[in-house]
């Protein structure tokens, strides 16, 4: 899949060199330097998935020329950038890809943990506002511009909402179907439809191919968050940045708690109860926990969903016959579905 990330490179530098003229800008402010040379740091992780898929499409084009759309692509990235410093906060995560998170950072300049959370939503407010700036910068049509920039509103909108859901549920806990709903909404969508379709707008290609790729976006995206899942529950702590089993601590209710808890005996619930939403909860028990995973084979119901998707995906994806790059989509979707970290 190395091809995919072909402009991954040239994204980060399109990105920090804008963010190093902003630091510029706004280094009269008291934290000006400081928040920028933050979110400039934050922003040079990742493999610029997004940035990349707007790239992979517009690339249809026959007068493509990447050099228009990156400031796009850019945009894009530090939208992620800026939407993961809030998803930190929200999670009380002190972690992000192995490295402080932004709030963890902050935290070091200030005793009160209140401040150091609200200075993080703050430097991503930059990140958002900003990045609507950096989409003016692309050497596009005003009409694409305004298509783009509505877009990003529309469905970024939408992300916030499904944040909203992931984070409070009434009643307490979701069913399966509400989960795999909020996952289509505040992953799938924004991670792969929102940067198809905004590479389909910059290829200017016909609305049927726009909607196709959203609606391969959204099973792709599905199946990235339930690998993500499955990954943070059985993947490689140095990989992946953050505590093995750490969703199980914060009481999130994934798809596979979801279908583990249809499986368990009432004592083993009484255990479940005892170490998920639990932040003391120690090492031991948190094995225990995970070991039902194991016994109740969780992992195997989740590859029949994630398969499931694949297959709506594929068909999709078949029909796409119009894009040169359609093999490049089924590649995806294959790494995706074996993806470790």
């Amino acid at each position: 899949m190395d091809h995919f990330f072909t402009y991954t490179k040239d994204i980060r530098e399109t990105l920090k060199t804008f963010l190093e003229a902003q630091k510029e800008l706004h280094k009269d402010f008291v934290w000006g330097e400081d928040a920028f040379t933050k979110l400039i740091s934050f922003c040079q992780s990742g493999k610029a998935v997004r940035g990349n898929s707007i790239l992979l499409i517009a690339s249809e084009d026959p007068s493509f020329n990447p050099a228009n759309i990156l400031p796009i692509a850019a945009a894009m990235e530090l939208f992620h950038a800026s939407l993961l410093i809030q998803d930190d906060v929200t999670d009380q995560d002190m972690l992000r890809r192995g490295k402080p998170s932004m709030q963890a950072q902050f935290m070091t300049q200030t005793p009160n943990p209140h401040t150091a959370e609200s200075m993080a939503f703050y430097v991503a407010d930059i990140g958002i506002f900003l990045s609507y700036r950096l989409v003016s910068e692309a050497n596009v049509s005003d009409t694409i511009k305004q298509k783009v920039i509505s877009l990003f509103s529309q469905e970024l909108a939408n992300v916030a909402l499904g944040q909203m859901q992931d984070v409070y549920v009434p009643g307490g806990k979701p069913t399966k179907e509400t989960v795999l709903q909020t996952y289509r909404t505040k992953t799938a969508r924004y991670t792969f439809s929102l940067p198809f379709m905004i590479g389909a707008l910059c290829a200017q290609l016909p609305d049927q191919i726009q909607n196709q790729l959203a609606a391969f976006g959204e099973h792709l995206g599905t199946i990235f968050q339930l690998q993500d899942d499955t990954i943070g529950l059985f993947g490689n702590e140095e990989e992946i940045g953050k505590p093995v089993g750490s969703d199980i601590r914060e009481g999130k209710y994934t798809f596979h708690v979801l279908s583990l808890l249809e499986k368990i005996s009432p004592e083993e619930k009484n255990m479940f109860d005892t170490v998920f939403a639990n932040e003391g909860a120690t090492r031991e028990q948190l094995d225990a926990l995970m070991q039902l995973f194991q016994r109740y084979d969780i992992q195997e119901q989740i590859l029949k969903q994630m398969k499931d998707e694949a297959m709506h995906a594929e068909e999709i994806q078949k029909n796409l016959t119009l894009l040169t790059h359609a093999n490049i989509l089924e590649e995806l979707l294959a790494y995706n579905l074996k993806r470790t970290y």
